[in-house]
């Protein structure tokens, strides 16, 4: 028999991380968050998350004051990036380093600390929670309500890497057809959802492998979030061996709630 086995989603981590627990300069709880985060992130080395998860994802024992003081550490040390906020409420993207990008090339975590202004380094503080906005997240944030405001185009389709799985698209002139505009906006890449409901959206965009936020939102605007979670409910339930484009295949399952052809 010739079948080819088909290796299963995973991340890499860099070795240095052992090395570095081994000589202090890790504790076991921040390799831990570490680990946890960098396994739950998107292609492009991103992952949305919020205090409240992480506690009850793997430390259930810890208080959220704490879970953020390691992440702030973290933070210091340069084994992640995340931008200034304010409060521990809300959802919010950290970033990694070392992280092998779809199109090629790897992203360094200096580049995560560059302000894009000034290229200056934004040195992060130990604070309870670091407490302001970065312009670039200002302009991201006004960017996307610019979207929503305007509507949302069709589902394209992405070229090179697919996503987690690579799949192979051979239905590249399909399209969803619920919003229509000229061009995409919202890459999923740059995107950092700010409520429950958009971070539902946008960790359905990244296990999908889909490459744009505008259908997504475009539906949580229009139909809520209930019909977004009741069509990835149906979606996980089916074979997805045989599925080429799983994008276009959940927005077809998304489009048949909407329109009443799905009981």
């Amino acid at each position: 028999m010739n079948n080819k086995l088909q290796p299963k989603p995973y991340v890499t981590t860099p070795r240095f991380i052992a090395d570095d627990l081994k000589d202090g300069k890790l504790t076991r709880n921040e390799l831990l968050v570490y680990c946890w985060l960098r396994i739950n992130t998107d292609p492009y080395g991103n992952v949305a998350t919020h205090l409240s998860a992480i506690k009850d994802d793997i430390l259930p024992d810890i208080s959220e004051n704490y879970i953020n003081k390691i992440l702030l550490s973290l933070l210091k040390k340069k084994y992640l990036y995340f931008e200034k906020r304010q409060g521990h409420r809300g959802s919010f993207r950290i970033s990694f380093g070392d992280w092998l990008l779809p199109g090629g090339g790897i992203r360094n975590i200096d580049e995560l600390f560059l302000d894009k202004v000034g290229n200056k380094e934004v040195k992060s503080k130990d604070e309870s929670e670091v407490n302001k906005s970065s312009d670039t997240n200002s302009q991201m944030l006004e960017e996307q309500k610019r979207v929503l405001a305007e509507g949302f185009s069709v589902h394209t389709q992405p070229s090179g890497v697919r996503g987690y799985h690579n799949h192979t698209d051979n239905d590249n002139n399909k399209r969803s057809i619920l919003y229509k505009k000229e061009e995409r906006q919202m890459p999923v890449s740059g995107y950092t959802p700010r409520t429950y409901e958009e971070t539902e959206c946008y960790n359905i965009a990244t296990k999908l492998g889909e490459t744009h936020m505008d259908f997504l939102l475009g539906t949580l605007r229009k139909q809520g979030i209930l019909t977004i979670q009741r069509a990835w409910g149906i979606y996980r339930e089916v074979d997805r061996s045989k599925i080429k484009n799983p994008p276009a295949y959940f927005n077809k399952i998304l489009q048949e709630l909407i329109n009443g052809k799905r009981g």
